[in-house]
């Protein structure tokens, strides 16, 4: 194959999700620090939607890995059960010892059995539900009355469902509210933008153990990009293909010409409407030539404001619009005696205004002559209020807008602290308001409503340094995402950092509040490099206490997005 080929040890774009090529941009790593959190917080039912292909299964085997031994994990492939069959499935799933025939009452009484000896020993259980939008609804009710296995104070089992977006719809119905109501966190996996995809694409390569320079061109990647709808699983079929393309070309870079050759070779690349410039061209010339001989065949007579142009573009009576407006010396015949002098005065007009032959058009922009100068003048002022506030736009904006918006998403990252940038806005548009705009520090600090009063003065001092710097830096540099922990435990996160081995880089820290699937968290960042390769060595460098967190590296750019807001 073409492994040797690209100096890879192993294949870098299968589709079995294996967490060793885990890739957390596109907010997954974020979305993944979140529902880690939330399983840990132990309140309600956890809900997890994406398409086909975004990754779901990927980010349910990285829970197994990252949750704490602490926490055992139940897994239920085949959701489409009956609901006295799935009680039989989760029992055996915990390996209870049941008599065969067992009935509904006896399964439920040895679940919670099993679950209060595994709370007795510091143990929780959470229960992941694969393609839970093919759960019938008597099931998925008999999965609300699990949730309901608690602890005067603490839950016993955790339930995560991730599903499809038809689970929305299967949850919609007004008889099954009582589990939509018990679902505290939800989660939305978005699709990956282009530039995620390039970024993804470098990342599997050089996981896969690739160190040349990027594979795939520009134009490559925008042709994957378009085919694959942002969607995972595709974009690993379609570079997988295309690597091979390159491979049997004798090419060491993916360009178009292979990108559309996977393209075309794969089930969802086509065909699909594409706008060709050349069909187009030929309708436009096919239409502009149909135009001229109906004209040419005076279709022209049948049309009020076209009926007045004669032969060559000429008027051929004087109430036509150029002898009306010219500025002949002639004088202006009599209205009432157009018919008969059409003769005599076509004739010399025809002549003095040949040019003007698409007079008849502005005879239909002035048919109200009233309209004075006047009504015109609001047209104007229109148009120059928008570029009084263009700069203002273009210079405040893009600081913190930087990805979209799209598909806003349920599950986008929202931080507390830069939200409040936008509001520079007004200076441009109104400059007699430009001295209360100048302060903006303090409003970042109003939404921190629930940790503020338990931050330290480092966390303080971090939170307001992380605002300049993500003014500032620029968005081609690179950080260490070490962790999201709760705003709760911010007062002892110096304390940590520091226990942790990172003494003499506290000052380097970045903290940025944030908010994931209803969830608030402090987002701790390390380091401001200028390379991805450069940030890479850093992290390896990590104590091994840090390195436990599973750090990973963030482009700026992607951290700016998060700041735009990751909420479910």
């Amino acid at each position: 194959m073409y492994y040797e080929h690209f100096g890879l040890r192993e294949p870098p774009f299968r589709i079995t999700p294996d967490t060793r090529l885990f890739f957390p941009g596109g907010s997954r790593g974020a979305i993944l620090d979140a529902i880690v959190y939330a399983i840990a917080s132990g309140e309600g039912i956890i809900k997890v939607i994406g398409e086909v292909g975004s990754g779901k299964t990927m980010i349910c085997r990285m829970l197994e890995v990252k949750l704490p031994e602490s926490i055992e994990v139940v897994y239920l492939a085949n959701p489409s059960l009956s609901p006295e069959n799935i009680l039989h499935a989760i029992a055996f799933e915990m390996k209870l010892p049941l008599p065969p025939g067992a009935g509904r009452l006896e399964v439920m009484h040895a679940l919670h059995a099993r679950l209060l000896e595994k709370h007795a020993d510091n143990r929780q259980v959470v229960m992941f539900v694969e393609e839970a939008q093919r759960m019938p609804l008597d099931t998925l009710e008999e999965i609300r009355l699990l949730s309901n296995l608690e602890t005067e104070r603490e839950k016993l089992l955790q339930i995560v469902l991730f599903g499809q977006p038809e689970l929305e719809r299967n949850l919609s119905p007004t008889h099954i509210r009582q589990l939509k109501e018990r679902i505290t966190h939800g989660f939305v996996l978005p699709r990956l933008e282009a530039e995620e995809i390039r970024e993804y694409l470098d990342f599997r390569m050089r996981s896969a153990g690739y160190k040349g320079p990027p594979v795939f061109s520009a134009g490559a990647v925008k042709r994957i990009s378009r085919a694959s709808e942002g969607l995972i699983r595709r974009i690993n079929v379609l570079a997988d293909k295309a690597l091979l393309s390159a491979y049997a070309n004798g090419r060491h870079e993916v360009t178009r010409r292979e990108a559309r050759s996977a393209i075309r070779d794969s089930e969802f690349g086509g065909p699909r409407w594409t706008f060709d410039w050349r069909v187009a061209g030929l309708f436009g010339a096919a239409a502009l030539g149909a135009g001229v001989m109906w004209f040419a065949q005076g279709g022209y007579r049948h049309v009020p404001w076209l009926a007045g142009l004669g032969e060559g573009g000429a008027p051929t009576t004087v109430a036509s619009g150029p002898v009306v407006r010219s500025t002949s010396e002639s004088p202006p015949p009599v209205s009432g005696q157009a018919g008969a002098a059409a003769a005599p005065v076509a004739d010399e007009p025809r002549v003095e205004v040949a040019a003007p032959a698409i007079a008849p058009v502005p005879r239909v922009e002035v048919a109200a002559p009233p309209a004075s100068p006047a009504d015109i003048t609001p047209a104007p002022r229109v148009e120059t209020a928008a570029p009084a506030v263009t700069p203002a736009a273009i210079t405040s904006a893009p600081r913190f807008e930087t990805s979209t918006p799209a598909v806003v998403a349920e599950a986008r990252v929202e931080t507390t602290a830069p939200a409040a940038a936008p509001e520079p806005r007004p200076e441009a548009g109104a400059p007699a308001e430009t001295p209360p705009a100048a302060s903006p520090e303090p409003a970042p600090a109003a939404p921190a409503r629930s940790g503020a009063g338990r931050e330290s003065a480092y966390v303080a001092r971090r939170l307001t340094a992380t605002e300049e710097w993500l003014k500032t830096a620029d968005a081609s540099r690179y950080s260490i995402q070490l962790m999201h922990i709760g705003i709760d435990r911010g007062a002892g996160l110096e304390a940590s950092l520091r226990h942790g081995g990172l003494g003499a880089d506290l000052e380097r820290v970045w903290l940025y509040r944030t908010r994931i699937g209803g969830v608030e968290l402090l987002s701790v960042l390390l380091g401001d490099f200028s390379s991805q390769d450069e940030a890479r060595r850093a992290l390896q460098g990590l104590p091994a206490a840090l390195r436990q967190a599973k750090p990973f590296v963030r482009p700026l750019r992607e951290i700016r997005g998060g700041v735009a807001g990751v909420s479910g």
